[in-house]
């Protein structure tokens, strides 16, 4: 039970990171190049919470 909750929070977490990695992008306060990088490092990171 406690693994499922570790991965719904993490799959919540990169929802939110992607969420304000369009913003920024949308508002043309960072560039494509920095958006894509972005989801790159958004998609490989691991939870802490998973790592344990």
């Amino acid at each position: 039970m406690e693994a499922n909750e570790a991965k719904r929070r993490a799959a919540v977490e990169k929802m939110w990171l992607h969420y304000y990695n369009n913003v920024l992008l949308q508002k043309g306060l960072i560039t494509e190049t920095q958006h894509q990088k972005m989801q790159l490092q958004i998609n490989s990171r691991k939870s802490a919470r998973l790592e344990r």
